[in-house]
């Protein structure tokens, strides 16, 4: 929402003060929210991470061959 906000703040043309209080807004919440989701989650990732560190390059190795069969199949069509 945040890349296509501007684009219909111009076709419906807001002026522009409204548009930057209502943008500072927007940007004040998302980035409160992020930065919370952060914070309450920075346990469990950085255990998640602590587990599968020692699979790192196993799950590496797994991703890329997904992108490239996703790539492949793409390509294709």
């Amino acid at each position: 929402m945040r890349l296509l906000g501007p684009v219909f703040v111009a076709l419906i043309k807001i002026p522009f003060k409204k548009f930057i209080l209502y943008d500072t807004i927007g940007l004040c919440i998302f980035t409160l929210v992020y930065i919370s989701l952060g914070i309450i989650f920075h346990k469990s990732l950085s255990s998640l991470l602590a587990r599968t560190q020692s699979m790192g390059t196993v799950i590496f190795i797994v991703a890329m061959i997904v992108m490239t069969v996703v790539t492949a199949v793409i390509i294709k069509k």
